[in-house]
């Protein structure tokens, strides 16, 4: 008889404590879930913000920016001038002959002249491209020059601002 009542209250007292445990676990689990809720929605206000302002903000960067890229040991010929068509055919066989590229849109090509520069070595040529998309495939393919004997010493290079450039360094 107080073995049952013994087995009865020690029962009694372990459920108790079990359930009260169960319940602050319950009550922190949903103190929790409450937060990560309105994170979230914190979260996804603020994506569809950025989805929506940031759409619109870089639809206005497209139109404004410039894409440009930088050619590197393009021999010389005696034919071109710094603005010349001939300049421009070249750059344009380069990349469809060199990189096998079709449908680049070359908006203006120009090599650069500096007074003090070495004339053993070619001067470079500044390539802007009409739209990103033809900067991207002419950059995703130009160590595709390396392989052809005609453009091997030539390299292209993403043009960086001189200011990005200075940035960076003081950055570092």
């Amino acid at each position: 008889m107080i073995e049952r009542k013994l087995t009865v209250k020690f029962n009694t007292v372990v459920t108790d404590r079990i359930k009260g445990e169960v319940e602050q676990v319950r009550s922190e689990l949903k103190i929790e879930l409450d937060t990560m809720k309105e994170k979230y929605e914190q979260l996804d206000k603020s994506y569809s913000e950025i989805v929506k302002n940031g759409l619109s903000k870089k639809e206005e960067k497209d139109t404004g920016k410039v894409f440009i890229a930088v050619v590197k040991n393009l021999p010389c010929d005696k034919k071109e001038n710094s603005h010349d068509t001939a300049l421009r055919s070249r750059i344009e066989t380069m990349v469809k002959d060199g990189l096998k590229l079709q449908n680049i849109n070359i908006k203006s090509v120009e090599r650069i002249t500096k007074s003090s520069y070495n004339e053993t070595r070619p001067r470079i040529v500044i390539i802007e491209f009409g739209d990103f998309n033809s900067k991207r495939s002419v950059m995703k393919v130009k160590k595709v020059l390396r392989e052809t004997v005609k453009y091997r010493s030539v390299y292209i290079e993403n043009h960086i601002p001189y200011e990005k450039k200075v940035d960076r360094s003081v950055q570092l």
